[in-house]
């Protein structure tokens, strides 16, 4: 497995390929502001790593750059949550 390439044994489920991408992102939802951390990303959507549980099925609008200083800005909707270990939650948005 490459540096960037995620754990394949979900692989048959993913419609997309997925990357690791560890940097901070601007989560807007319901108007506030906030900063959270990208763990990976696909054409179709992000794990997102947080301290604070987001409900499954809202709607936020993500910010954030790729390597390469490529700005995107995207909307997404909250899919799933990841059982939380120590505290930390995932989530996964689907664009």
């Amino acid at each position: 497995m490459g540096d960037n390439e995620v754990d394949s044994r979900y692989a048959p489920i993913r419609r997309y390929k997925r990357r690791k991408l560890v940097g901070r992102v601007a989560v807007v939802m319901d108007g506030r502001l906030r900063f959270e951390t990208a763990a990976e990303i696909s054409e179709g959507g992000m794990l997102l790593r947080t301290n604070e549980v987001l409900p499954v099925g809202s709607r936020v609008e993500l910010r954030f750059f790729l390597p390469q200083d490529v700005f995107i800005s995207a909307h997404a909707e909250i899919g799933y949550e990841l059982e939380p270990h120590e505290g930390v939650h995932f989530l996964g948005l689907r664009f």
